[in-house]
């Protein structure tokens, strides 16, 4: 099975698994909370989870990537540090705020407010990048999203 860009039909399927997958992501870490005996307060427990579950989470990327794409793409040297920095700021200082405060309000809760990060981000967008404007369409996708 091919599961590319090229294959266009394919996409719909994969965005509605992702979207699946990443709606489940805090009802899930929740239940390893719970099932772990992971305290509100024991934030060691919660960094060392998170780091546990993004190892894998990248081995995982990693696997798909090496199955699926045959060919080589070489980053460039001058891209590695906005990567890392990317990296650091994003995925790094995120989580950890989100893993912290996930300890402390129902699921449901963390998620909607974790969800109005996009549409911030789609608003923010219009206003800094002057190529980027709020279009019918971005309206509606905020307000049906």
């Amino acid at each position: 099975m091919n599961v590319s860009v090229k294959s266009k039909k394919w996409l719909p399927v994969l965005a509605l698994m992702c979207s699946v997958l990443w709606a489940l992501a805090y009802p899930l870490i929740k239940l390893g909370y719970r099932e772990l005996n992971i305290a509100p307060n024991d934030l060691g427990s919660k960094v060392l989870f998170a780091g546990i579950r993004f190892l894998f989470a990248g081995a995982l990327v990693l696997l798909i990537t090496g199955a699926v794409n045959h060919t080589e793409k070489k980053i460039s040297k001058s891209a590695w540090g906005w990567l890392l920095l990317f990296a650091i700021v994003n995925t790094s200082l995120h989580y950890l705020f989100s893993y912290i405060g996930l300890g402390y309000m129902p699921s449901a809760r963390a998620t909607i407010i974790d969800s109005m990060g996009s549409f911030l981000l789609i608003i923010l967008s219009c206003i800094v990048f002057s190529d980027d404007r709020m279009g019918w369409n971005k309206v509606l996708g905020c307000v049906l999203g």
